[in-house]
């Protein structure tokens, strides 16, 4: 028997076409486009967005690094956040189209958190990109230890705050409802 697609999944896939059809435009803006890259990479989105639990998303993440690498020439460009937070979205919608079956229905609160998750890389994306481009302007790039340092702290960061922000939400509810 066949499931049908709530519309909440339908979104979510859908998603997942969308944000790697975007990381590639950010791409195309930066540097110059590899047209059998893209295609390969928008074929690989859509087999990705029927087969969210398979390896195919990789795929679609390595295909848009390749094109990045391949077509952009400066290693700090402004428009890697918009590739960096277009990749955390599709991520986001790979795993969230990947937790449930086809039929089941988004609540909001799941909407809410996926959301959150998406916003603290989005978030973080900022930071790094700054820590390349200074260390590209102040010729610190052959220094790997100041950059993979900084890249450190920023993971740690994140880690430390994933945890730390559901703990003082559910904190601040046992507050308030006394359980």
């Amino acid at each position: 028997m066949r499931a049908e697609l709530a519309l909440s999944q339908l979104f979510v896939r859908g998603l997942i076409f969308v944000t790697a059809l975007v990381a590639l435009g950010f791409a195309r803006v930066a540097g110059e486009p590899f047209y059998a890259i893209e295609i390969a990479v928008l074929a690989l989105a859509v087999l990705c967005a029927f087969h969210p639990d398979s390896h195919v998303g990789l795929l679609v993440v390595l295909g848009v690094g390749v094109n990045w690498v391949a077509g952009v020439d400066a290693a700090a460009s402004p428009w890697a956040i918009g590739v960096a937070v277009s990749l955390a979205m599709f991520h986001a919608s790979v795993s969230a189209a990947s937790i449930a079956p086809l039929g089941a229905a988004w609540t909001p609160a799941l909407g809410r958190r996926w959301s959150a998750r998406v916003a603290v890389i989005a978030l973080l994306a900022g930071p790094t990109w700054l820590i390349v481009h200074v260390l590209e302007q102040r010729s610190f790039a052959p220094n790997s230890a100041v950059f993979i340092g900084a890249l450190v702290a920023l993971t740690l960061t994140a880690l430390w705050l994933g945890p730390n922000v559901v703990r003082i939400r559910y904190l601040r509810q046992r507050r308030t409802t006394g359980v």
